[in-house]
């Protein structure tokens, strides 16, 4: 893995790099995969997982009262079965494991009001351990966003937050048979003391 952070004071920028790649063979993997109420362990006897994880993000000080960020991942994962070389899905992406998945997360916070907004990204996915058709779980994006205040109560804060979850509507599965509901909105508030 390597890191670069570099700060710039003058412009009260600081940005911040990560990347690791790893490789690993597993013996004896347990994976957990969803049934139609609860969820059914099971061992993956050999799996031969590579990756590379990408970290980026920004964040501007623009006064003591608004500050901007950015927060960026990607992840590519290669995970494969290679217990048996006769069977039908040897060399196969394991469950529930996409090859690339991501988010980014854009906020602007004033003494006043944070509003955020959020991407994520899914790519494909299989729910069996055979990667044909049948099985595929098509890759999605999900686009949020919320807008928040802080109010002082005494000693207390009370944070409060309303967000628009899954503001293109789509219909897409994170488990396979189950799909997540449309556009909703949601109310939050925190006591903070």
């Amino acid at each position: 893995g390597l890191s670069w952070e570099k700060y710039y004071h003058q412009k009260k920028i600081s940005l911040n790099l990560t990347g690791d790649i790893y490789c690993n063979y597993i013996k004896d993997k347990i994976a957990a995969t969803p049934t139609l109420f609860i969820w059914k362990m099971r061992n993956i006897g050999r799996v031969l997982m590579a990756g590379a994880d990408v970290t980026a993000s920004v964040h501007w000080t623009i006064s003591p009262k608004v500050k901007i960020s950015a927060d960026a991942n990607w992840s590519w994962q290669y995970a494969i079965d290679i217990t048996n070389p006769s069977a039908k899905n040897y060399r196969h992406q394991i469950p529930y494991t996409p090859r690339h998945c991501g988010n980014l997360a854009v906020s602007a916070e004033t003494y006043w009001i944070t509003v955020t907004y959020t991407l994520i990204g899914v790519g494909d996915r299989y729910a069996l351990p055979q990667n044909i058709p049948s099985n595929l779980i098509p890759s999605y994006t999900d686009h949020s966003i919320s807008v928040g205040h802080t109010f002082p109560i005494g000693r207390t804060f009370l944070r409060a937050r309303l967000e628009a979850l899954n503001l293109s509507g789509n219909n897409y599965e994170i488990i396979k048979g189950y799909p997540m509901s449309g556009r909703s909105f949601r109310i939050t508030l925190k006591f903070k003391y």
